[in-house]
């Protein structure tokens, strides 16, 4: 019952997670988080009990994940990979692949590598740098809009609140790239899958831990979006120096309008979550 015929599967459906489930190495065994964001990563035992709930079946043949030869054979023949989009995005360098499978599911390969385009056509992966660099760009500013709203969210996702009484600074900030990705998809609203984006939307490729993917300090990845332009304050001086009634009211003129701002700049400050702001906070 399943609509294999649709253009975008619906968010996690069932669809979009065999779309986007991987095989893990020999020795991985169950299902596991796939850093892809979507769909899981699962191992030869899972692939056996699928085998055993649906006799008489075999052996699986599935895509959608890059493969340098064009194909990949996992679990021992039991699962095929088949990757026929050679020279993916025209500058992988990767070949392509069909099957041709026998009744006996014995297969035999067949490579391929894509032409060579010519000079006069502008390549894919060109026009498609283009138009990520400028969905990036958009989407820098919308982080930065909802910067506020970003912070709560993941202080949520580390547990923190404004009543803990003890916080270690090293750990406090530190969510895990699924986390950050959710986060982005709810607070802004959008169905993007964001951890395709980590390198473009600043994400260090190691984490905290020094391990490749691992978890990151939000913090510092949000404090890459604090607003920067500021504007200097013009006093009105007169001979008498400057009128404080006057200064008063534009300063607090000054702070409405980047109410936002200043609110995340002394939530970014306010280390353990108590509301204050103290002299060590600034100087940490």
């Amino acid at each position: 019952e399943i609509d294999r015929f649709c253009l975008h599967p619906a968010w996690e459906s069932i669809m979009e997670d065999l779309l986007w489930s991987d095989p893990g190495g020999p020795k991985h065994c169950g299902a596991s988080q796939n850093d892809r964001g979507c769909g899981c990563i699962f191992g030869e035992d899972i692939v056996d009990e699928f085998f055993e709930d649906n006799p008489p079946l075999k052996m699986v043949i599935r895509s959608h994940e890059k493969k340098d030869q064009g194909f990949e054979e996992h679990f021992h023949g039991k699962l095929v990979t088949v990757f026929s989009a050679s020279n993916y995005c025209g500058d992988n360098g990767n070949d392509g692949a069909v099957l041709e499978v026998f009744p006996d599911l014995k297969y035999k390969i067949h490579q391929f590598y894509a032409t060579p385009m010519k000079e006069d056509d502008a390549k894919f992966s060109d026009r498609y740098c283009t138009l990520s660099a400028t969905v990036a760009a958009k989407l820098i500013h919308r982080i930065a809009e909802n910067r506020l709203e970003l912070l709560e969210y993941y202080s949520k996702c580390t547990g923190l609140n404004k009543e803990a009484k003890e916080v270690k600074n090293d750990k406090q900030s530190v969510i895990t790239r699924v986390e950050w990705a959710r986060g982005l998809r709810e607070i802004l609203g959008l169905r993007i899958r964001f951890l395709f984006l980590q390198e473009t939307l600043g994400l260090p490729l190691r984490g905290v831990n020094g391990k490749k993917k691992g978890k990151i300090n939000y913090m510092g990845w949000l404090s890459k979006f604090a607003p920067s332009n500021t504007k200097l304050l013009k006093l009105s001086v007169k001979e008498g120096g400057v009128k404080i009634q006057e200064t008063l009211e534009k300063i607090t003129n000054l702070l409405l309008k980047h109410r936002v701002a200043v609110k995340s700049m002394f939530r970014y400050f306010d280390a353990n979550c108590d509301g204050k702001v103290s002299p060590e906070e600034l100087t940490n």
